[in-house]
């Protein structure tokens, strides 16, 4: 028997201890009579004679509860094992990692997204390793404090997680990165982020609270005497006029549902446009809808509102819920 929605692995028993249960693609679900389940991947690795009969099997999670998914080593819907089992195939086949590497990455747990970066640097040193009677550099430092910030819950979205290391590596790892952090002057600071406002003033204002907090911890830590990082108030700030999008008049929505209907887009990305349109909901909630959200008995469709840390995208973020 093989299941292949989450509906079907809610509902599936198993008849003894242990059983798994495939879910194709070399993926299983395994449950106990105690309720627990979890997702294990049988990976075939490749023998020094290069032939695939070496079988290691990997527990990559767990199926997700209502309120979380996506966690690489945590909860995972179907098709997020699925895409989890893929990676982990293919970077034992690419040989960026060993089956004991991954099984180590899947034990800290992270975003899925976050999954191969993990592979790729599994040399990171824990924070508790660095030595502070040697003067480490701006990098050194600066992983510390963004290591402090992911064990304590900071960011919670992929996107927000990713966003500082890629602000720090985009626009000030080349400048002073690398130098040892009581070598960087306050000039050098000011002159790197005056650059960014300029063009990213987004961006750079981030970054100027990212690199100001990492000062701030190598001060804490007595590696430095003076945090060179200027206030904000030190930095001009370009003016720029506010581009609102365009609007379209309601009386040429026909319009546009013809034009939508009439397109050569497939029939899930045409039902989606035309639900933006009827809902007027924000993107994330049509993108990410889920079946359980639906009742087919009285076609109705709600999405549950947003629940205290959870950041599942596509809820409501009003503090209600939407229904129609």
């Amino acid at each position: 028997m093989k299941l292949n929605t989450d509906l079907a692995i809610k509902k599936w028993k198993p008849k003894s201890k242990g059983e798994r249960a495939s879910c194709g693609q070399s993926l299983y679900i395994q449950g106990w009579d105690n309720g627990n389940r979890a997702w294990v991947y049988r990976l075939l690795v490749p023998t020094a004679h290069g032939k695939q009969h070496k079988t290691v099997w990997l527990t990559i999670g767990q199926p997700a509860a209502e309120k979380e998914h996506g966690i690489a080593g945590g909860s995972l819907r179907l098709a997020e094992a699925r895409e989890l089992a893929m990676r982990i195939s293919g970077a034992v086949k690419r040989g960026e990692a060993s089956p004991d590497q991954i099984k180590r990455v899947l034990t800290k747990t992270a975003p899925l997204a976050e999954f191969d970066d993990l592979i790729r640097k599994p040399s990171l040193e824990p924070i508790a390793d660095m030595d502070i009677r040697k003067v480490p550099t701006f990098d050194q430092m600066f992983q510390r404090w963004y290591d402090l910030q992911r064990k304590s819950n900071r960011w919670t979205h992929p996107a927000s997680i990713r966003r500082p290391m890629g602000a720090y590596e985009n626009h000030a790892r080349e400048v002073f990165g690398y130098m040892p952090i009581d070598k960087i002057n306050r000039r050098m600071v000011f002159e790197t982020l005056q650059a960014v406002f300029v063009d990213h003033t987004k961006t750079a204002s981030d970054l100027r609270i990212y690199v100001d907090e990492t000062f701030e911890l190598a001060l804490d830590l007595e590696i430095i005497e003076h945090n060179p990082c200027p206030p904000l108030k030190k930095f001009t700030l370009p003016k720029r006029k506010e581009r609102h999008h365009g609007a379209l008049d309601a009386n040429r929505l026909p319009e546009l549902y013809e034009y939508i209907m009439n397109g050569k887009s497939d029939a899930t990305f045409k039902a989606a446009m035309i639900m933006l349109v009827v809902s007027g909901l924000r993107v994330a909630n049509i993108a990410f809808l889920r079946q359980e959200h639906y009742d087919p008995e009285t076609g109705k469709f709600t999405i549950p509102e947003k629940e205290d840390d959870d950041h599942r995208r596509g809820f409501m973020k009003t503090g209600g819920e939407y229904s129609n």
